[in-house]
């Protein structure tokens, strides 16, 4: 009796204890073409901000233009959150601005503009990456590097300066977030030009791995139980060498 019990105590203990972990992940993100504060505002082509249970969204303009002297071919922008990682891209072809006419000394045209984001909660350590790339980006005379590094600065001279491949990122034991604008245009009249914006954050928590049922699991032990009784049993009852059972 005594060894049943036992074996029952066991049996329950292994049938409600808790089960293994896993991370549960939180998204954030989102992405657009084009933002000027007061001036394009909001902000063209984007994608509004990524539910935290993840998903896909898209935006997409066919072209752009903004009083003649902004002008653009298409803009596209994507956030998506699956399988614990963020990742953000946006873009802007054919870009062409001459500011002149308005009196800022600014003329860029590029064929394409992007920036890249991605936080990942499945790498150990939790990471964040970023990117911009430039394809035929010229902006007064100066041909610009197609893979500028994070924060490369320019000077504008007395226009202002701008800012390429702007990075900004956070980083915990459990939570990652990363920021690109492919460019960031600081003109000295008050104006900010922000070009291909892309953010992503992940954050995962522990969370218990859901087990069988614990009906499922008593039933197994009752039934190993059994069969351990039923077998003690017979090793009871086998004959001794005098004919009496034991």
């Amino acid at each position: 009796m005594n060894r049943t019990a036992g074996w029952l105590a066991l049996a329950l203990i292994v049938a409600t204890a808790p089960g293994a972990v896993r991370a549960d992940f939180i998204y954030g993100g989102q992405a657009y073409g084009a933002f000027s504060p007061g001036v394009v505002d909001p902000p063209i082509a984007a994608t509004g901000a990524l539910p935290a249970t993840g998903g896909v969204l898209t935006a997409h303009l066919p072209n752009f233009s903004f009083m003649g002297v902004v002008t653009s071919g298409a803009l596209d922008a994507q956030t998506m959150g699956v399988g614990g990682v963020a990742s953000s891209d946006a873009s802007v072809a054919t870009f062409h601005a001459d500011l002149r006419a308005i009196g800022i000394n600014f003329i860029a045209d590029g064929d394409r503009i992007e920036a890249h984001a991605r936080a990942d909660g499945t790498a150990t350590p939790l990471s964040v990456t970023g990117s911009a790339m430039f394809t035929n980006l010229v902006v007064n005379s100066m041909m610009i590097n197609p893979q500028a590094a994070p924060n490369t600065m320019i000077s504008l001279g007395a226009a202002g300066f701008l800012v390429l491949n702007e990075e900004t990122s956070t980083m915990t034991a459990s939570d990652g977030t990363i920021a690109v604008n492919a460019v960031h245009v600081h003109l000295n009249a008050g104006i900010d030009i922000y070009l291909a914006h892309a953010e992503s954050s992940i954050s995962n928590q522990l969370a218990a791995v859901p087990e069988p049922r614990t009906g499922i699991l008593l039933g197994i032990g009752i039934l190993a139980l059994l069969g351990f009784h039923r077998l003690m049993g017979r090793s009871y009852s086998r004959p001794n060498r005098s004919g009496m059972t034991g």
